[in-house]
């Protein structure tokens, strides 16, 4: 594999994989499906069958959870212009809370481009135009475990340990406070992180220590000048 590749099978999303079963009341030769820029297609029947039955597996690589799985129904012609005959598109995100999506799905006329739904009878007559059978698998990859350089704190605040704001605010001796020494000038990351999922906010700050003083006793008393400005980053994670 190419280093174009490895870098693409690293970076992938995750998987699609679409099987093209069955075709019923339309002649086909062969069904095309499009996800972003990759296109690949079935095998090719020699005569066009409103009842084909097909063993095609059509694989994609989802580097993003957007946009449509798109499939055509096409039929050849020997003396003019190929010809497609269906059409249909389901949104990549449809897949995402299911093992497995098999079913029937309506193809519509080429210039009726609706997103398609597992088989229902409310299409029209004037819109119909054969339906196909696929199953479709949707498979996400694992995220990679971050790797964490320097000092890691794994806390949480609790009732008792929620004191709020620093600023016009007596309870906030209540909130956690970490002791962080630097012997020499120098550039500190500090990050602060939520579970997965929540939706609360959290915020710290940075404030001058006098050691002499609190001896690593936790700060009682705050005089707003001792509050260290620092650069800002609202990066969700």
């Amino acid at each position: 594999m190419s280093e174009t590749g490895q870098l693409k099978e690293k970076l992938a999303f995750g998987s699609l994989e679409v099987r093209v079963l069955e075709v019923r009341e339309l002649p086909v030769h062969l069904f095309v499906v499009r996800y972003e820029l990759a296109e690949k297609t079935t095998e090719i029947k020699k005569h066009a069958s409103a009842t084909h039955t097909f063993q095609d597996v059509l694989n994609f690589k989802i580097m993003r959870m957007h946009g449509d799985v798109e499939v055509e129904a096409w039929h050849k012609h020997k003396l003019f212009k190929d010809k497609m005959v269906g059409y249909f598109r389901i949104p990549l995100r449809e897949l995402e809370n299911q093992e497995v999506l098999n079913g029937w799905f309506p193809l519509s006329q080429p210039d009726k481009t609706k997103i398609a739904s597992p088989h229902t009878s409310e299409k029209s007559e004037e819109d119909k135009a054969g339906e196909v059978r696929l199953e479709m698998k949707l498979t996400l990859n694992e995220k990679p475990k971050e790797i964490l350089h320097g000092i890691v704190i794994n806390d949480n605040w609790t009732a008792e340990t929620s004191g709020g704001s620093l600023i016009n605010n007596r309870h906030w001796t209540k909130n956690h406070q970490f002791l962080l020494t630097v012997e020499k000038d120098m550039d500190v990351t500090v990050r602060l992180r939520l579970p997965e999922n929540s939706i609360e906010r959290g915020s710290f700050y940075v404030v001058k220590y006098d050691s002499s003083f609190y001896q690593g006793r936790p700060k009682r008393v705050l005089d707003t000048s001792e509050i260290i400005k620092v650069e800002k980053s609202r990066t969700r994670q």
